[in-house]
């Protein structure tokens, strides 16, 4: 089990082309957390609803955050867990 974003940032953080294979293996091989074919809108309303709020409201009130961090749904503050 694996959750996609988290995934795609790893590959953005891999440092040898065999890291790069062991992810796209989890990815290809493994289950996504979220995205079920027969019942999608979860997967879809976290990654496009929920973070994006998330992020909007960060701005709003001018908190600095460091991450995403998409297990847990919530924007990482700095100075924060």
């Amino acid at each position: 089990t694996y959750w996609l974003a988290h995934e795609l940032f790893r590959l953005t953080q891999a440092g040898s082309m065999a890291q790069m294979r062991e992810i796209m293996g989890r990815i290809t091989n493994g289950k996504e957390a979220m995205l079920h074919p027969e019942d999608p809108l979860p997967f879809l309303m976290v990654h496009h609803w929920h973070v994006p709020l998330l992020l909007l409201k960060a701005l709003w009130h001018g908190k600095e955050w460091v991450r995403i961090d998409f297990n847990i749904g919530k924007l990482v503050e700095v100075g924060g867990d």
